[in-house]
């Protein structure tokens, strides 16, 4: 009986019939879904494990679970509880854009994936690609809007294609010239659309396409000009019958095509350093908390963004009208009330500005059930106030050290709100603006790998090369900003100085 008591584990470890079922017990339990799921090890790493990251998973982790009344002291209300199976997981409160490599590792014949004919491109679009544009499933007008329409108007279908294959070819260089074959088709597609006088909103949601599409692409120099005609179609077919420059009750297709231009519009103005093509609140949403496709809650700090841009116009056209003329005897005749003038619209400048910022931190967000939505918009707010206070300072004020104050604290907003928003969330599809405000004021290189890492993996997990374009800006500016000892005098770089100096037209949408 000693013998036996001292030593009890032989015979367990000689049964030759014990199932290997029995040996994960040592497994880390509290590792992520996706290796439990495997059968892996995992190595605890939030939010995303290096499996997770080395394969170019999706790491889920489990979430907390609600105790029911009783629940403590009942076993009935612990059989309850939800179990994870081969067959689905516990479900998630933050949705995921599915990354591209899922649809490339999909069943599909091999012939069909390299040949990557159109049922196969407008399959990535519905499966894949359209999710990975909106910020919300809820009003995704990539789905509900766009693919009505293509369903009936083969130019549109033909761009929805060609913008999918194109996207596809960033994923895997294969496809790179059928893609190139798809964009052609839908040229001319388009071309012959435009020759019939189709439809204005089908030539306007195919220019919006080729807009979108040369963003994603990288593009910095031809994007523009799809948008520019995109406002020529608005304002003949639209805007030209409006005597207050607004919309009365138009279709919903119609509103989300105009939401979707002044998105791109506005964020335009910021890069290029201009008035929008169109100003105004002719495509805020009715109701106006409706959830947009790609700011979600932010419609009103994307007004305001126009606003300001309008106002950055005002004040460079002040700037031209007061410089000095060549006409000697003109000067000393009006150089009086030259002042005067200029005095009095600098005083409404100051005035238009100030309203503005009250407006901006006076704006409640809407309630929503998605934290990342309302992190998102906070971002779009603090990334308005960071604009309005760029054109005080460049136009109307000058640099001051309450300003820079300002900019820092709304950029230390724009990083605490971003950070709460795990990686590949839905909302992360149009962070891109905000994080690059952000990264034009920042002097800390703790905020810099912080928008650093964010930009590179919307740069290589949803392949939108124009992060990538605008992380280039940034670490140019950072390397000439990091590398400044001792007091700096005269001016200090800009990053509309870099983007002028490589004659870029940036996108950022």
């Amino acid at each position: 009986m000693a013998g036996s008591l001292q030593n009890p584990l032989p015979n367990i470890s000689v049964n030759q019939d014990q199932p290997e079922e029995y040996v994960p017990r040592r497994r880390n339990r509290t590792g992520c879904l996706t290796c439990r799921r495997r059968r892996k090890r995992c190595d605890g790493v939030r939010d995303v494990c290096g499996h997770c990251i080395r394969l170019n998973l999706i790491c889920h982790w489990q979430g907390p679970h609600e105790i029911g009344e009783g629940s403590a002291s009942s076993s009935h209300s612990v059989s309850q509880r939800p179990r994870v199976t081969n067959h689905s997981c516990v479900p998630l409160t933050i949705p995921i854009a599915p990354a591209p490599f899922q649809f490339l590792q999909s069943d599909a014949p091999e012939l069909a994936r390299r040949s990557l004919d159109r049922k196969l491109a407008l399959r990535y679009y519905v499966q894949i690609f359209n999710t990975m544009l909106t910020t919300n499933l809820e009003n995704n007008g990539f789905l509900s809007v766009l693919l009505p329409m293509a369903i009936e108007e083969k130019a549109l279908l033909d761009m929805l294609i060609a913008w999918s294959s194109s996207h596809l070819s960033l994923c895997d260089d294969t496809y790179r010239i059928k893609a190139l074959e798809h964009r052609s088709t839908a040229l001319q597609s388009f071309t012959a659309s435009l020759l019939k006088n189709e439809l204005p909103e089908v030539s306007l949601a195919c220019c919006l396409v080729f807009c979108s599409m040369s963003a994603v692409l990288g593009d910095t120099a031809e994007w523009r000009n799809h948008l520019v005609g995109a406002a020529h179609i608005i304002r003949h077919a639209w805007l030209s019958s409006s005597q207050d420059g607004s919309l009365k009750n138009p279709p919903y297709e119609i509103r989300w095509l105009l939401r979707n231009f002044a998105y791109h519009d506005i964020l335009m103005s910021v890069t290029l350093d201009r008035e929008p093509l169109i100003p105004g609140r002719y495509w805020i949403p009715q109701p106006v908390n409706e959830l947009d496709s790609y700011v979600g809650l932010a419609s009103e700090p994307l007004a305001l963004i126009s606003k300001i841009s309008s106002l950055n116009g005002d004040a460079i056209r002040q700037m031209e009208s007061s410089s000095p003329c060549s006409d000697s005897e003109s000067i000393s005749s009006s150089s009086h009330d030259t002042d005067d003038s200029s005095f009095s619209q600098t005083v409404d400048l100051i005035s238009q500005a100030y309203s503005i910022e009250f407006e901006l931190q006076d704006w409640k967000c809407p309630e929503s059930n998605s934290q990342c939505l309302v992190n998102l918009a906070e971002a779009y707010r603090s990334s308005a106030l960071i604009h309005l206070y760029r054109v005080m300072r460049r136009r109307i004020l000058g640099s001051s050290t309450e300003l820079e104050g300002k900019i820092a604290s709304q950029v230390t907003s724009i990083v605490y709100q971003l950070e709460q928003m795990p990686l590949g969330c839905l909302p992360e599809c149009t962070s891109l603006f905000p994080l690059f405000m952000a990264g034009g004021e920042t002097r800390s290189k703790s905020t810099m790998q912080f928008i650093r890492e964010r930009l590179q993996h919307i740069a290589t997990y949803r392949h939108f090369q124009n992060a990538a374009s605008a992380l280039s800006v940034l670490e140019e500016l950072w390397l000439q900003h990091t590398s400044i000892t001792g007091p700096m005098t005269g001016h200090l770089l800009d990053w509309l100085d870099i983007i002028r100096r490589r004659h870029w037209e940036l996108a950022l949408s």
